[in-house]
């Protein structure tokens, strides 16, 4: 009988072991036969034999004969084993011999077919089943001993426990997709001001422009850059009645005005206190009351932003200073600091460089020219001198101090009628020199000083004799020769004149023209050899004080008494002065 049989091989899975571990010799032999083309069915004898090549006659080895295998659909599995050393040399071809069982010559299925030891196979199909301990080349059997932290990663390396987590800036822009990051993944809260860069990232916009002023942008951190109206404001001080004598107003690093003054029908000694540049609203405090106190207020503000104040106490003849606890003055202190005699009046106060103020006054018991040199910022001491006693001087003090902290007074010698200047030698002003600057008869009325670039002395004073207001240009800081401007005459011309000298050294004047108006002049070159006068305010009547501070762009803050309406007034200058 003639049997004609074909076969598929479906699994070899030789049972070996890992290099460096004794193989088994064992495998597991999966197939498939098929006899005239169909799957067979029935018992089958089978056998095995191992050759070196394809084409070898004698085998290696051969198993012994399988009989009575059965074979369903074709479909059978045998272990097979060889023996130990068979695949000692790598590849091996398989020939399947097959009979049906107990009948006739074995039948040979040809080609022999290929195969090989697990350790030369090229992979593993499965190893789900495969001892982990017969495994090698595992550190520490399998533990991981450490984990290391990859470039931007934070936290490695780990070797018992720990997290490793993205390190700052360790995820750059060109790792992000875009549009991969949107709202969805994006965590509530998760990103707030400590997050965001605020020179790439605008923070919130918080705030809104006071009154008077417009929006000129938005800042950094969220703020408002608010700026004054392009225009001239004029507005009245909220606040008690019968006040706005003897004005003085300073300015802090924001701009916003500290206006002192008294309250005539009281005679106390008054703060206003304004929220904004403009000034539009502001709270009144009063800092000292008394029957007859707050005369020849002087203000100044210190690096801390605390304001100081110098002031004439009639009543108790004798300077005195509020020293400002708070950039609000809503508290502070009040010190006598001369009473020797009848002083105090003409009061000016200046700060050095150190925030040590110096006041320049009167004795008028002695119609000397003093001054006191504060031992500290808050003038808790400090010593006072006479500069000069010759005659009767030291009525309408003003003070400036250099760059080298030496103060300069402007000043009136009512003795001979006459304009005086005196310089001091040092930051103390424990000695100087004083220089008639304009003899009389009839000037040195409200004089004013500021300081030039260079050091000389720009002084504007009341020349009563001829009603006008007159500008004196020092040549030199001594002042041993100057220059007469006279920027406006006529009735009642130059009153409570208040000087300053713009960046480009240009002098500007406010004064009155008194029961008239209120006036600025601008020179237009440094020597003011011409000019302009602009009424400011022609409102009638307009009292005889006023103060002036200049903003950093050389427009004026002017505070003056309104007669009429016995308060202060403040006009913000802008086309109304220029």
């Amino acid at each position: 009988m003639s049997l004609r049989f074909s076969f598929q091989l479906f699994l070899l899975a030789l049972l070996l072991g890992m290099t460096g571990l004794a193989r088994a010799s064992a495998f597991t032999y999966q197939g498939q036969l098929l006899q005239a083309g169909q799957p067979a069915q029935g018992q089958y004898d089978l056998q095995f034999c191992l050759f070196v090549d394809p084409d070898e006659p004698v085998p290696i080895a051969c198993t012994a004969q399988f009989s009575g295998v059965a074979i369903e659909q074709g479909l059978f599995s045998l272990d097979i084993d060889f023996g130990p050393g068979r695949f000692a040399d790598g590849q091996r071809f398989l020939e399947v011999r097959v009979r049906p069982a107990g009948v006739g010559g074995f039948t040979i299925l040809a080609p022999r077919q290929a195969i090989r030891p697990t350790p030369q196979a090229q992979h593993a199909g499965q190893a789900d089943q495969v001892d982990w301990s017969g495994l090698t080349n595992v550190p520490n059997l399998g533990t991981v001993t450490s984990i290391t932290a990859g470039a931007g990663l934070a936290g490695g390396t780990i070797s018992s426990s720990g997290s490793i987590a993205i390190a700052p800036q360790g995820v750059s822009s060109a790792m992000i997709a875009p549009g991969a990051v949107g709202a969805g993944q994006i965590a509530s809260g998760a990103v707030g001001l400590g997050q965001i860069d605020t020179s790439q990232v605008q923070r919130r916009i918080v705030g809104t422009c006071p009154l008077g002023s417009y929006l000129r942008g938005v800042l950094s951190d969220g703020s408002l850059d608010c700026d004054l109206l392009p225009i001239t404001l004029r507005r009245e001080l909220p606040g008690t009645t019968s006040a706005g004598s003897y004005i003085s107003v300073a300015l802090r690093d924001d701009l916003r005005p500290v206006i002192v003054y008294q309250r005539a029908d009281a005679g106390r000694l008054l703060l206003f206190d304004c929220a904004d540049r403009a000034c539009a609203e502001g709270t009144e405090r009063e800092l000292e009351s008394g029957s007859s106190t707050g005369f020849f207020t002087s203000v100044a503000i210190r690096s801390n932003g605390h304001p100081i104040i110098a002031f004439y106490d009639q009543a108790g003849t004798a300077l005195r200073v509020y020293d400002c606890t708070n950039p609000q003055c809503s508290t502070g202190i009040g010190r006598s600091l001369d009473s020797a005699g009848n002083v105090g009046s003409y009061a000016a106060l200046a700060l050095r460089s150190d925030d040590r103020p110096i006041i320049s006054y009167r004795d008028a018991t002695n119609t000397a020219l003093k001054l006191y040199d504060c031992a500290n910022p808050s003038c808790s001491s400090g010593t006072a001198r006479t500069l000069e006693a010759s005659g009767n001087v030291g009525e309408h003090t003003a003070i400036a101090v250099s760059a080298d902290d030496r103060a300069y007074i402007s000043y009136r010698d009512s003795g001979n009628g006459s304009l005086k200047l005196y310089r001091c030698a040092n930051s103390a002003c424990s000695s100087g020199d004083f220089e008639t600057v304009q003899a009389g008869p009839g000037v040195g009325y409200f004089t004013s000083i500021a300081l030039s670039a260079n050091g000389n002395p720009v002084i504007s004073h009341l020349n009563l004799a001829n009603s006008r207001l007159d500008l004196r240009l020092c040549s030199n800081p001594s002042c041993t020769s100057s220059q007469l401007r006279v920027p406006d005459s006529g009735s009642g011309i130059g009153y409570a004149s208040q000087v300053a000298v713009l960046d480009d050294d240009r002098p500007v004047v406010s004064y009155l023209q008194l029961g008239s108006s209120l006036r600025f002049y601008r020179c237009f070159v440094s020597n003011c050899s011409n000019g302009a006068q602009v009424i400011v305010d022609a409102q009638t009547p307009v009292g005889e004080f006023t103060g002036m501070a200049l903003r950093p762009d050389g427009r004026p803050v002017i505070v003056y008494f309104d007669e009429f309406r016995n308060r202060p007034r403040l006009v913000s200058c802008a086309d109304g002065c220029y």
